[in-house]
This record gives C-alpha cells, structure tokens and sequence, in this order.
C-alpha cells in the first residue's frame, strides 16, 4: 500500500466494552459478529462498485435478541460463488438451530433444522442489566426469568459469574436450568464480570 491509507474503510474498531467475535464473508458481503457487554450484535457492511468501497447495512435495533447468539458460516467452499451462509442460533431460552439465509437479509430465514426443545421458553424472558463494581465498572448480567414473576426480592435466585482471561460466559441452551430452574418459578442471573 506505499503508506497510502486514506482510501481504507475500517470495518470494526474495538472499544472498551465491544470486541470482533467473527467474520464471515460472501460475494457482496462482509459480516461481523460484535460483542457489546457481552451481547451479540451484528454489522454487515456490504461491497461497492468500486474498489475499496464499503457500506453499512442499517441493521434492527434489536436484530439479535437478548440472550441469544448468533454464528454464520459460509454455504459453499469458495465464498465469493454467492451470498448464502448458513446461520446457528443459540441462547438461553433458545435451543441449537441451524437455519440457511442471504447475507443480504438476516431477517428472513429458513430453518433447516434445531436440537428440541426441553423446556417451555414461551412464559419465560431474558433482560440485560448492569451493576457497579466497587471500581465504578460497569458489569453486564444477564437475568432469567418468568414474565409475569413478581420482582418483590424474594425469588429463589441461582447467581452464575465468571469472567477469568476475559472470557465471559456467552449465552447457552441449558435444559437443565430451563426446565427444573425457571419454569417452576426460579430466576437465574449470569454476571460476566
């Protein structure tokens, strides 16, 4: 490049809070799989007609769900053949699913196929919230939960934390905790600290 950078697009920068967790390429698209306090996130940036020319895709303000990860991978050997990848959906109250979609558009679909489900997800929520440590840093949870639960402090509460060599505790289909845990009223709390 000579020293001449002043035609690169960056594509990601990290900051204290967001890291680059994967890249996947196809034809058009370039797709990033973003961590923010431990939530994914997505940023798909799509190829210009020229050279070096870059545009982000505007994305849902909320198009992972919380508590829900989210991988791709590219459908055929040589990335550059089409726009297809496929798509592995995880998370707490979600079981493995492996769904086939465009880069192009994330939202829309197909499911090819899914672990079952061993738990009834459908009265339960994931929230994210954040505490202070005694530093003043901010500490991203993740909070399991019935719905209509009554937040009155006296749930039976399971606490989880873990953040050792910074890995944090990444969202992860537990039937366990799902079906013995939360459906019969119990919250669990996941502290990526």
């Amino acid at each position: 490049m000579n020293d001449q950078w002043t035609s690169v697009t960056v594509l990601f920068q990290p900051t204290p809070t967001k890291s680059l967790q994967s890249t996947t390429t196809t034809n058009d698209y370039v797709i990033l799989s973003v961590l923010e306090d431990v939530r994914t996130g997505l940023e798909v940036w799509k190829a210009g007609d020229t050279a070096g020319g870059w545009s982000l895709l505007p994305m849902e303000e909320n198009a992972v769900t919380i508590g829900e990860s989210l991988r791709f991978g590219n459908v055929n050997r040589d990335s550059a053949v089409d726009n297809r990848v496929f798509l592995w959906r995880d998370g707490y109250l979600v079981p493995d699913t492996l769904e086939l979609c465009d880069a192009g558009s994330l939202a829309v679909t197909e499911p090819l196929k899914a672990k079952p489900a061993m738990f009834a997800a459908e009265d339960l929520c994931v929230d994210q919230h954040f505490c202070n440590s005694s530093d003043g840093t901010k500490i991203p949870y993740f909070f399991m939960r019935k719905k209509d639960i009554v937040l009155d402090g006296t749930n039976p509460t399971l606490l989880d934390a873990y953040g050792g060599f910074e890995i944090s505790m990444l969202p992860g289909y537990a039937a366990g905790v799902g079906a013995a845990w939360l459906e019969q009223g119990g919250v669990k709390v996941i502290a990526n600290i």
